[in-house]
């Protein structure tokens, strides 16, 4: 028999009267919509268990740590709060845990330690991983998650490996002061401006890895930027690429630090425990949940909110296996079942699955998901489908999976209403039917939702909002088991000692675009740094969904590539990253795909200026406008006679002129999109910005291209011309 007067068990037996402390999570699953559950813990804990009525749903307040009930108003009856699980070890019906945050730091790239300005070099510092050697901070804005914002100092620290002996010159942009030494020697030092990079002479760097520091801080005021670049005899300078980057890996204080921040955000503590310095916690709209969810599968979920494969939010597990939690549960299921809005119906045709089984192959879902009957744990899992959504409510989440639950990480594809419902009918095809839950009581249930501040995080009808001190006063006391006044303090696996003393501010804009890319899985779709996406992985498993292409050796269909993300920070306007995220781009940049680009309205503005930012990147002022004859000649550049540009890309309502094998954007929007100098740097030699690339190098190592009768064959001014002839289209 267990030993119960020492494991941090929560039942009711834990519960006392005027004492009880009410502690509430926001812990919710990536697209899911879930009910935000809150245990009661007493302030002296018996070590035998008592059985106790929890207070009545009269308002909330904070006393110390805890989260306190007052007193119940005359004639109110008090609900019970029964029946909460065990932490510390998973329940008898879990089998597949959590996926943590925590992800193994990339070898690539190098390590960045950051501290205000003016303090002594062995203070506390923030080191985190960088992929670049880069880093643009508006002013105004914080430049690390540990501190106020502020002039800094920063300190990237790393090797970067060279297959060949050469020489190699280095240069810094950017804005303020900065060192940097190669293999230990000084190579350059000084003030930055904008208009005066800082140039070394050429070093010869050995073959292998060589030593990489450069110490940089910020202006006393306004936007802060750094950026390493280099350049040999063969090509001009161009940002130090992540793959050819390594670092040693972070020390255990500074991993802790990093996942006791990944935990904070994926658990979501500042839901109850608010702080302006944290954005706000996201979870999903639980008004009319009743018309969407089977109460079978909500009852489910509550004895065990946890699914296989990525969770960007988790909710802990709360409600004991025992008569009383199946029953405290039942009754909070019962509750939602009410809360109505329409009805969910059931009137998908399974006819249409095999059109939403091409579908699922052609929108990349295989990504994330396993196909449905497929026993696999490395991606979401999609085979309680049927059981969790009536028919008709899935369609409408496939149309619109955000709808409910802005920050969810679920795509939005913008279907049309037959492709949803193709989709719905492939993904219920043999799927169980959905469960009964036990027979629940609404009342108690709408007494408990109340009770327990579930409308810390959800839009719940007449749900009251719990009130709790901030994350910042609380956070010194939390301990492996003792958050807000006791256990359980965290759901399976996770330390809660990473958690204590965290006090962030808001994450810089670099950071936050990094985390929006994981918790969104952008490298699902899409190559970065080398690393082949999950799609392309596992595309074999739905090659057989795919509809066969009649072949057409007149129109052979175009390579179906999708864009790498190794350099959008560097190549995309933030603007237009902006627009691209949130899916408000017509017309489609690359309509040929059968990928669509989804959107993700929420996550649109830090993606589009922190990728920027961790390119060092700021949003500047094109060159000024050049003269008539540079776009005119711009003009004859891009025609078959020379370059042939127009042979892959349209120009406004003009096709290219004969596509083979690859299509390439349309020059109309191209210069809306792109930042002058990546446009340079991808002219000079596209092989270097993206290897796989199909587009021909028209520049030698000299800088010269084979048309020499104009402008002497210069390529710099020729593509410069290219480029004033974009711009004058938009």
């Amino acid at each position: 028999m267990p030993d119960t007067t020492s494991s941090p068990r929560f039942s009711a037996s834990r519960l006392r009267g005027d004492a009880a402390w009410l502690v509430a999570w926001s812990v919710l699953l990536g697209c899911v919509p879930v009910l935000l559950v809150v245990w009661a813990v007493s302030a002296t804990v018996a070590p035998d268990p008592v059985r106790v009525a929890s207070e009545s749903a009269s308002p909330v307040r904070r006393e110390g740590r805890g989260l306190v009930r007052s007193e119940p108003e005359a004639g109110t009856a008090a609900p019970k709060v029964t029946g909460v699980a065990e932490v510390g070890a998973a329940p008898p019906i879990l089998t597949t845990p959590a996926t943590s945050p925590a992800e193994p730091e990339p070898a690539t790239g190098v390590l960045v330690r950051l501290q205000p300005f003016g303090s002594e070099p062995a203070a506390r510092a923030e080191t985190r991983r960088s992929r670049l050697v880069a880093l643009a901070v508006p002013a105004g804005t914080p430049f690390s998650s540990r501190f106020p914002p502020g002039r800094f100092r920063a300190e990237f620290r790393g090797e970067v490996n060279v297959d060949v002996r050469e020489r190699y010159t280095f240069v810094v942009e950017g804005s303020g002061e900065a060192v940097l030494e190669v293999n230990g020697k000084t190579a350059w030092q000084g003030a930055l401006a904008e208009s005066a990079p800082g140039r070394s002479e050429p070093l010869r760097l050995k073959k292998g890895a060589n030593q990489l520091l450069l110490r940089y801080a910020s202006p006393d005021s306004g936007d802060a930027r750094v950026r390493l670049l280099w350049s040999t005899s063969e090509f001009r300078p161009e940002p130090i690429g992540p793959s050819v980057l390594s670092h040693e890996p972070l020390s255990a204080e500074d991993a802790g630090a990093r996942r006791g921040h990944a935990e904070l955000l994926r658990l979501q503590c500042t839901a109850c425990h608010a702080d302006d310095r944290v954005p706000p916690a996201t979870a999903p709209d639980l008004a009319g949940v009743g018309a969407r969810l089977q109460p079978g599968w909500v009852y489910e979920w509550l004895m065990r909110p946890v699914r296989a494969g990525f969770a960007p939010r988790q909710m802990p597990h709360f409600f004991a296996d025992d008569s009383e939690g199946r029953r405290a549960a039942a009754d909070v299921a019962a509750h939602l079942a009410t809360l109505r809005e329409g009805d969910g119906g059931d009137s998908v045709a399974p006819s249409e699955a095999r059109q939403g089984g091409a579908l699922f192959a052609q929108l990349g879902c295989i990504g994330c998901h396993h196909r449905p009957g497929d026993r696999v744990v490395d991606r979401t899992g999609l085979d309680h489908v049927a059981s969790k959504w009536f028919a008709t409510a899935l369609v409408s989440y496939l149309r619109a999976p955000q709808a409910h639950d802005p920050g969810a990480s679920m795509p939005d594809f913008r279907l049309t209403a037959p492709e949803a419902a193709a989709l719905a009918a492939f993904l219920r095809e043999g799927a169980a039917d959905p469960t009964t839950p036990p027979p629940g009581d609404p009342a108690r249930g709408r007494d408990l939702v109340d009770a327990l501040g579930c409308a810390a995080c959800h839009a719940l009808p007449q749900a009251r909002k719990p009130s709790a001190p901030p994350w910042s006063a609380v956070a010194a006391r939390v301990g492996d088991h003792d958050l807000c006044g006791g256990p359980p303090a965290y759901p399976p696996g996770v330390d809660g000692a990473l958690l204590s003393g965290l006090v962030p501010v808001a994450l810089p804009l670099a950071q936050a675009a990094e985390e929006s890319l994981r918790r969104l899985r952008c490298t699902a779709c899409h190559e970065r740094d080398g690393v082949v996406d999950q799609w392309t992985q596992h595309s074999g498993e739905v090659s057989d969904l795919l509809p066969a292409a009649p072949a057409d050796p007149a129109h052979p269909e175009v390579a179906q590539t999708r864009p790498s993300l190794t350099w959008a920070g560097e190549k995309l306007r933030a603007e237009a990253l902006q627009d691209v995220v949130a899916g408000t781009v017509e017309p489609r940049a690359r309509p040929w795909l059968h990928a669509r680009m989804p959107g993700f309205a929420a996550h649109a503005a830090p993606i589009g200026a922190g990728l920027s930012c961790g390119h060092g990147m700021l949003e500047g002022v094109d060159a000024p406008a050049t003269s008539d004859e540079d776009v005119a000649l711009g003009a004859t550049l891009v025609t078959t006679k020379m370059f042939a540009c127009v042979t892959c890309h349209g120009v406004g309502p003009e096709p290219p002129v004969q596509v083979f094998e690859v299509q390439g954007v349309n020059f109309a929007l191209v210069g809306r999109r792109l930042r002058p100098e990546y446009f340079l740097r991808w002219m000079r030699s596209p092989q270097r910005v993206d290897p796989g690339s199909k587009m021909p190098s028209y520049a030698d190592a000299r800088g010269k291209t084979a048309f020499t009768d104009v402008l002497g064959g210069d390529a710099e001014r020729q593509f410069g011309a290219i480029w004033s002839w974009i711009r004058s289209l938009r």
